[in-house]
């Protein structure tokens, strides 16, 4: 991810489908309200704690497999949107290709502040 330093004022990135690797030169990007990284090659949750305006996050289809890198976002208590599904966290163990009858509170135990748990909105 380059070039992104110069972009200040960027409300929303739609990087999806772009086959990165990692999340990285984002230090300048302030006011970042939407961040979709959707479908990419991404293991890690990283380098985004500082974006303070993060609303929703997507971070489907990627390779996410630790339920500790939920801990980058909890600093933002205004974030209200996340996507997970189809990481490797999201699946149940025991069913391939299933969603873990856990997944969304342990999503919602991470990340307290959230409202919507992919395209459901949190009881």
């Amino acid at each position: 991810m380059e070039g992104l330093d110069a972009l200040v004022n960027l409300q929303e990135l739609y990087l999806s489908d772009n086959g990165i690797e990692r999340i990285e030169g984002m230090e300048h990007n302030l006011q970042l309200n939407t961040l979709d990284l959707a479908s990419n090659r991404i293991q890690k949750i990283e380098n985004v704690s500082h974006l303070v305006e993060l609303q929703e996050f997507w971070f489907n289809d990627n390779r996410m497999d630790d339920w500790k890198d939920l801990e980058e976002l909890a600093p933002i208590k205004i974030l209200e949107t996340v996507y997970f599904e189809r990481n490797p966290l999201w699946k149940d163990p025991e069913n391939a290709g299933q969603a873990d009858p856990n997944y969304r509170r342990k999503v919602k135990l991470a990340l307290p502040q959230v409202r919507q748990i992919d395209a459901t909105l949190c009881k």
